[in-house]
């Protein structure tokens, strides 16, 4: 049977030190996925300056966004699974790679590409890569959470049919959604993940895309967490909400 490779990969642009975090993360892989290679995209490997959107991010300095579209150029060509540095692997990914493609829903109707597995030369990721490359990264660079790639890829995945009704979701067979709990079991960095028994990762919100503010209120809320509980945070949080 023509399956997804069992490959994982991930993408460090930047030349940084990673942080801890993220080195637990890729750990997990190691320890869950032991019969997977494991290949870092990365300067080295990736040839940034083939392409207009890469080259502008790289320019700007937003690793992240020079990874989105990586890891499509990679998927595409090889096939395989991309996870995020910040994805946490529960168990055993092997139930996945019979689809032609999969992704997961983060939240709402939306598909996040923290997780991305799919067979090289696949219908929907090339839809992905005609995207990026009929944009212009300098467009959106006062406002980057509108370039986020769960977006491009929630109305691209909506063109073909998706409908977002939390159920797994095969879209005309070029790629397969699954509902929140399997990969994405909580929204913030400092929420307790909400595992099931079909939770597969947990995606640890480490953002670097994100603003330097949001990224502080992250942190700022998981420190009061650490001092007062989660359930009192949470509740307060709820009621400034209201």
């Amino acid at each position: 049977m023509n399956t997804i490779p069992k490959v994982i990969h991930y993408c460090w642009f930047g030349g940084k030190e990673k942080p801890q975090l993220i080195k637990e993360c890729i750990n997990s892989w190691k320890v869950k996925l032991p019969d997977y290679k494991i290949i870092e995209w990365s300067e080295k490997n990736f040839k940034i300056e083939e392409f207009d959107f890469t080259q502008k991010a790289y320019k700007a300095k937003k690793w992240a966004f020079v990874a989105d579209y990586c890891r499509i150029w990679v998927l595409y060509n090889y096939g395989g699974i991309y996870l995020d540095t910040d994805m946490e692997v529960l168990k055993t990914l092997d139930e996945f790679i019979t689809n032609e493609a999969f992704a997961g829903i983060e939240r709402d109707k939306i598909i996040n590409a923290a997780i991305l597995g799919a067979k090289a030369k696949n219908d929907f990721i090339k839809n992905v890569i005609d995207y990026y490359n009929n944009i212009n990264f300098i467009d959106y660079l006062d406002d980057l959470g509108k370039m986020a790639i769960p977006l491009i890829i929630t109305e691209l995945a909506t063109h073909e049919g998706y409908k977002g009704n939390k159920k797994i979701e095969n879209v005309r067979n070029i790629i397969t959604i699954y509902p929140k709990e399997y990969f994405y079991p909580k929204n913030h960095s400092w929420e307790r993940a909400n595992v099931t028994k079909n939770t597969y990762t947990i995606h640890h919100y480490e953002g670097s895309w994100r603003s330097k503010s949001k990224i502080g209120k992250s942190k700022l809320k998981q420190i009061l967490i650490n001092i007062f509980g989660y359930e009192r945070i949470i509740k307060l949080t709820d009621q400034l909400k209201k």
